[in-house]
């Protein structure tokens, strides 16, 4: 399928949902809409929202733009019974990846009002048709971000072994494993948390979230197909977790830099997990 681009202006706000927002990820539908007629709008929701839209297929990413409110944008792409929701700045490109595959989406753009809730602002039925159903793993997305001017492209580009994704992505999981350490007075994560992998690679200390982000940002920059995964794991506890899967010889791979920290370097048996999400 060709790449679609639309303008979309949109002069009243129509809806009002609960959305689960609390960590930046929803994993439970949201409760049924609840319809504002937009005649009954006070003029102060009569607020213009311009939405620039793009479904890039080669990269395998929803590239979004919104301007003409001053909230944070939640955007929601479902499938079925499959959702993912992103919490974002407004006036900032998103890119959201499309890594439900090819088929029939649904976007969902809203405009965040509280912890917990988010206004509606516009719906509209996307159908995709990737050109790979790897690219949304190769490329930077709003969990995943980095660009060139990043100083880990540098070293993921060093610790590559030509023809040899395994030992480059050991080489990647045991630079992280002994340059950083895990950040222990963290407890709790702000509302909308996403690893920001500039100041990740810069600093000494992170968690989970932030090092399955750090690894999958240079593998997927040497070239590997990698997932950041949301979930359970045997190997480290009954917490929430986040760890990364490599495809390396037509095969997942699972790769937990956490694990890597206390263990060494290796690949994990994933039977031994549960998996929520994939980024």
């Amino acid at each position: 399928m060709s790449k679609k681009k639309s303008w979309i202006s949109i002069p009243v706000i129509t809806l009002l949902i609960a959305a689960l927002l609390s960590s930046g990820i929803s994993t439970h539908a949201a409760p049924a809409a609840i319809t504002v007629p937009g005649l009954q709008l006070s003029g102060d929701m009569r607020e213009k929202i311009s939405i620039i839209y793009e479904v890039n297929t080669d990269k395998g990413i929803l590239d979004i733009l919104v301007t003409g409110t001053e909230n944070e944008i939640v955007y929601r792409l479902t499938m079925d019974d499959t959702m993912y929701t992103y919490r974002w700045k407004p006036g900032e490109r998103a890119a959201i990846p499309l890594n439900m595959g090819s088929g029939e989406y649904e976007l969902m753009v809203g405009s965040v009002i509280s912890d917990t809730m988010a206004r509606v602002l516009w719906r509209t039925p996307l159908s995709v048709e990737l050109h790979c159903e790897l690219r949304p793993y190769l490329n930077p997305s709003v969990i995943v971000n980095w660009t060139n001017e990043m100083r880990l492209v540098e070293t993921a580009k060093r610790l590559a072994v030509e023809d040899n994704p395994r030992e480059t992505a050991l080489a990647i999981g045991r630079y992280i494993a002994e340059r950083f350490s895990y950040n222990y007075d963290i407890t709790h994560l702000p509302s909308g948390y996403i690893p920001d992998l500039f100041e990740i690679y810069e600093g000494d200390k992170g968690i989970c979230y932030d090092y399955a982000a750090l690894f999958a940002a240079m593998s997927r920059e040497a070239g590997i197909p990698t997932k950041l995964i949301m979930g359970y794991s045997e190997y480290i506890g009954p917490e929430y977790h986040a760890w990364c899967l490599v495809k390396i010889d037509g095969e997942w791979h699972k790769f937990d830099p956490i694990y890597s920290m206390y263990r060494g370097a290796q690949f994990l048996c994933a039977s031994k997990t549960i998996e929520v999400k994939q980024y």
